[in-house]
């Protein structure tokens, strides 16, 4: 039976009432005086089809509504399609599915790839939804696909804007949503916005729409006819065809009765429609540019040409189509295989090329003589696209030309080349280490491997190799062919390295599946050192490494290009460092175990090349280590240094380095932390502790000094900070614990020889400087003042349970106050990943807090904990379900004594409650900021990113404009103490300087610059012409009262002046 929403009978009726008046406002929620429609219940279920809509200005009958093309992921497998949104049919709807991010697209409005305007200020865009109660955002997708910024709207939207209409008297037949109200919203092309936001016009061309909503059900997204301009054209545009005599087709608008076709090789004459460019006036819609009496009477040549159409109304109104291009196929061959002036192709590979355009015959012409080719002898006829050479000789040019004839003429082609596979073979040093990943110990298996293309997923690479745990360095050097960027591939499961020029190209090191990671380098012509490595940790184990560059096809790097010769590599100083100590610690990998490295340094590149060991002043020693201190090198100076390698028995030897070079410091470092080692260098060999060293009676020994202080690390190849340093590669750490007497930590060095602070060479120094930093977890922090917006990078296990752990970027407030924020974007790393707005009574974890904001999974919440250190008192959620919020989302927060009021806004306008007041009781004075928070746990590294604009808080804080102070709550971070320093002369006359950011100093989760006057300590009676130790405390000395513990990173201690580079 079929029957309408009026007439309950056996009839077809369709339904048009003029009633209400809705405001042409923007996003109409429609009324069931706004749609006609028809039942059609005799199938199940039921389909309510759209006859168009009857607003009090105009009617839209169904003939001007078209529909689009939909694709997404809002779609469920088994509630419905996407392509159900595409259809009139307002009970066929596509359920959501949670997917990541919640997005559908709808284009090709009508079968047209662009939509303009042809309604004036009437509605353009109508969209309906089963249940009628999601919020969504909608974008316009503008020519070439780029994005505009996202319009909010609100759920409340879907309820008609008219007060007192009634809502469409549908409800959803069948389904998850059976009996669902079903909603519809009307809006115009002028609601939305461009990429900068501003709202678009009337003569605005869009491609379609994107709309995001994690809980909207959709049943119907249509629009008005778009503008008549011709569109669906053939050519397409910016196609290449292989037609001479192409028949121009193009798609009309409605209403159109004739169109002007303009065509011409010219973009100009086309663009401003000149009459020399005029072909056609037809009511036909399509053409012909070619012929008898035509410019081009037998067809188009190769080249690129443009054209465009005119529509014209009946009324003679002109509507001016797009400029379009397309190309015809160059008659000559073309794109050949391999590519001209490529290098390294093996001797057996075939020639292929595109035939010209309506070719038949090719003649292909092949010779290492180029005259030959260029003068078209020793020829071939061929009717493919490919010609076999034969077998061709390696590192041989070669040169190639095919002609072309299409039963016309013959076309003479281009002369290409390509360039053979060296001759010969090589490979690298592969040394094999089992039974550990780290490349470790003496290796099981020394041997030369000529490439790195390996598949152990069965086989083991040697029998004395753990096929589960193993790993692997291949030393050498490689061949660069010519002058050009590189592009260096593993393919590795597990983990792989390329060091190439001793700088680390690629980085893919780690326990993971096969994939590729790939680096880049500028190379010159000539030989250079390489290092690969590779780590195996279980199931599969494979690894190639392939190049590529503009001569090279990607390729796995040949054999021929490979030199197992192992020169002393991968140093420090890396090449070309600067703010170098003015006494370095020199440090390389040796070619061997039993090498002895001669080792020559100076400021001349050539000199330092040329070198022998009777170059006075240059050579400096042999040495059995691969390291050594060079001492007294000038400030602001560059050095340049070579090491060769002295191998018993190898009749190579000595093995000539190359000339690396570093650039020392403008300032005068005092210490740099780079020359300390396992060795005889160990860290707190110089930094005395709290924890001593060595055994009583027994050199070297330190008893330590009697505090709870631990310098350096006894994981780290170095015993030093290798992941955290502000230069070079390595930084102190400082573990500090005050909560014992004495109360307070320090480390200290005393010098060789008491050390002159007032000048050196020739300059009056004035400052002592360090760089320090506090113990941070993971994350990021970035605030664009012209934008004010703050991007938030955070760890944490979130805002829950008895201990919090989040970013925040916080001041401190007095009294009551509004907090209020835009939540742009919120990396979903878990459903309760949260950002917003928080008031909290203190910084630790447990505190008493109340928290506003947006979490991933679509809700705006409010939190609270009453009780310090206690579970949550409450969460209210809005909506509470389904979880609908879509970003950006505003979101503020009210305390008003110790009542707290949470609200959330779609427009930053309009706001709602999210639950009931709550009660906290809080102190006066408390901290008010930004949180964002993953919710992963406390010890996952995982981060999320959320991007929060233009916070505002009334009130009184302590410091106005932006946030600028954050850290991490709840996260391993240093308990708030005093950082000072102690400077000691020959006389032991101190001198105590205390940083001016205590107590949080400590709590830095960047890089600081600590800057102190010289003078300052020369006024505590400190002789600076003889300053015997530098002291680095945390804590108190002067008052026994208990503090924390922490964990400080200290580097680049160092004296300047002011004509001294900082």
């Amino acid at each position: 039976m079929i029957m309408s929403r009026t007439i309950m009978i056996g009839l077809l009726v369709s339904v048009t009432v003029f009633l209400a008046v809705p405001a042409q406002a923007e996003f109409c929620g429609m009324s069931n005086f706004d749609v006609q429609y028809t039942e059609d219940t005799t199938v199940s279920p039921s389909q309510y089809w759209l006859e168009g809509f009857t607003f009090i200005d105009h009617n839209t009958p169904l003939e001007n509504l078209v529909l689009g093309e939909s694709s997404g992921v809002v779609n469920v497998a088994d509630g419905g399609d996407i392509t159900s949104l595409d259809d009139f049919d307002l009970n066929s709807y596509a359920p959501r599915n949670g997917a990541t991010p919640p997005e559908f697209q709808t284009r090709n409005f009508g079968g047209s790839p662009t939509w303009q305007d042809t309604n004036g200020d009437r509605y353009d865009f109508f969209i309906f939804e089963v249940g009628r109660n999601d919020e969504f955002a909608v974008q316009a997708i503008l020519p070439g696909g780029v994005f505009g910024q996202k319009v909010i709207v609100p759920k409340a939207r879907w309820e008609p804007s008219v007060a007192g209409e009634p809502d469409i008297a549908l409800n959803c037949d069948g389904g998850a949503n059976n009996n669902q109200q079903i909603g519809g919203i009307a809006f115009k092309v002028t609601d939305l916005l461009d990429e900068n936001g501003d709202p678009l016009t009337n003569e605005s061309i869009i491609e379609g729409l994107q709309f995001t909503s994690p809980g909207m059900d959709p049943s119907c997204v249509c629009a008005v006819v778009g503008s008549p301009a011709a569109f669906n054209q053939k050519p397409a545009d910016n196609a290449t065809i292989d037609d001479s005599r192409p028949v121009f087709t193009w798609s009309s608008g409605a209403g159109m009765v004739s169109q002007k076709l303009y065509f011409s090789e010219s973009l100009a004459e086309v663009e401003s429609m000149a009459d020399s460019a005029m072909v056609d006036q037809t009511s036909l819609t399509f053409v012909v540019v070619w012929g008898p009496g035509t410019a081009y009477p037998d067809g188009l040549s190769s080249g690129t040409y443009y054209w465009r159409i005119v529509t014209i109304k009946e009324d003679q109104t002109e509507v001016l189509g797009q400029v379009w291009s397309f190309s015809i196929l160059p008659g000559s061959a073309h794109n050949p295989v391999p590519v001209d002036g490529v290098i390294f192709i093996a001797p057996d590979m075939d020639l292929s090329w595109d035939a010209g355009l309506n070719a038949t015959i090719h003649y292909v012409y092949f010779s290492e003589d180029r005259e030959e080719v260029a003068n078209g002898t020793n020829t071939a006829t061929v009717v493919e696209t490919t010609f076999d050479p034969g077998t061709l000789q390696n590192d041989r040019t070669y040169y190639w030309r095919v002609d072309e004839f299409n039963g016309v003429e013959l076309i003479t082609g281009d002369v290409w080349s390509f360039t053979t596979l060296p001759a010969g073979s090589g490979g690298l040093q592969a040394e094999y280490f089992s039974d550990v990943t780290d490349l470790t110990g003496i290796p099981k298996v020394t041997r030369m491997d000529p490439q790195i293309d390996f598949n152990w997923n069965q086989d083991v690479p040697a029998q004395t190799i753990n096929r589960e745990l193993f790993s692997v360095r291949w030393i050498g050097e490689i061949e660069i062919p010519a002058t050009d960027t590189y592009t260096f591939t593993t393919r590795s499961n597990d983990g792989s390295r390329i060091y190439m020029d001793d700088q680390l190209v690629v980085n893919d090191w780690g326990t993971h599946s096969a994939r590729d990671t790939s680096g880049m380098l500028h190379l010159e012509a000539g030989a250079y050192p390489i290092v690969v490595e590779y780590m195996q940790d279980g199931a599969n184990a494979n690894i190639v490494v392939s190049w590529e560059s503009s001569l090279i096809l990607k390729q796995t790097i040949p054999s021929a290009v490979f030199s197992p010769v192992v020169r002393a590599g991968l140093v420090w100083p890396a090449k070309g460092s600067l703010d170098v100590s003015q006494n370095p610690r020199l440090t390389w990998t040796a070619a061997n175990a039993d090498a002895m490295h001669e080792l020559f340094i100076g400021d001349d590149a050539g000199t330092v090349a040329q070198a022998t060991t009777a170059t006075a002043g240059v050579y400096k020693a042999q040495l059995d280590e691969a390291t050594a201190v060079v001492e007294n090198l000038e400030p602001g100076k560059t050095y340049y240094w070579r090491i060769d390698e002295v191998i018993a028995g190898d009749p190579q030897s000595p093995i000539k380095g190359n000339v690396w070079s570093f650039t020392t410091a403008k300032y005068i470092v005092i210490d740099d932390i780079e020359n300390y080692n396992i060795g005889d260098d160990q860290i707190w060999y110089s930094w005395i502790d709290g924890l001593g060293f060595g055994m009583p009676g027994t050199e070297p020994y330190s008893p330590g000094n009697g505090t709870d202080s631990a310098v350096g690390l006894e994981d780290t190849g170095s015993y030093t900070e290798e992941t955290i340093f502000h230069g070079g590669r390595q930084s102190l750490p400082m573990a500090y614990s005050n909560v014992n007497v004495p109360y307070y930590s320090e480390i200290e060095n005393t010098f060789e020889q008491p050390q002159d602070w007032t000048s050196a060479y020739g300059r009056d120094l004035e400052q002592l400087v360090l760089w320090y930093r506090g113990t941070a977890s993971q994350g990021n922090f970035e605030y664009d003042a012209d934008k004010d917006k703050y991007t938030i990078a955070a760890g944490g296990n979130g805002i829950d349970g008895t201990s919090d752990g989040f970013r925040f970027a916080y001041k401190q407030l007095t009294g009551d106050s509004i907090v209020t924020v835009r939540v742009d974007s919120l990396e979903n790393t878990e459903t309760w990943a949260v950002s917003g707005v928080m008031i909290r009574n203190t910084l630790d974890s447990g505190s008493v807090f109340a928290m506003c904001g947006v979490r991933a999974a679509g809700q705006a919440f409010f939190r609270w904990r009453t009780t310090a250190d206690s579970e949550l008192a409450g969460t209210a959620e809005e909506p509470p379900f389904p979880a609908t919020i879509v970003m950006p989302h505003w979101v503020r927060l009210k305390r008003q004594g110790n009542s707290f009021i949470a609200e959330h806004s779609s427009d930053g306008t309009t706001w709602k409650p999210i639950g009931n007041p709550a009660v906290v009781v809080m102190n006066q004075q408390v901290f008010v900021g930004l949180a964002v928070s993953p919710n992963v746990g406390a010890e996952n590294p995982v981060t999320a990113t959320s991007v929060l604009s233009m916070p505002d808080v009334t009130g009184t804080v302590d410091v106005t404009g932006p946030f600028e102070t954050f850290m991490d709550v709840g996260m391993p971070i240093n308990s708030p103490d005093n950082l000072y320093v102690i400077v000691e002369d020959s006389t032991g006359s101190t001198a105590v300087i205390t940083n001016p950011d205590n107590p949080t100093a400590v709590q830095s989760p960047v890089w600081k610059q600590w800057s102190i006057n010289l003078q300052v300590i020369a006024d505590q009676n400190v002789n600076l012409q003889a300053v015997k130790s530098l002291t680095i405390g945390a804590g108190d000395k002067s008052s026994a009262v208990a503090g924390g513990n922490g964990t400080l990173f200290i580097d680049d201690i160092g004296l300047y002046d002011t004509n001294l580079t900082q």
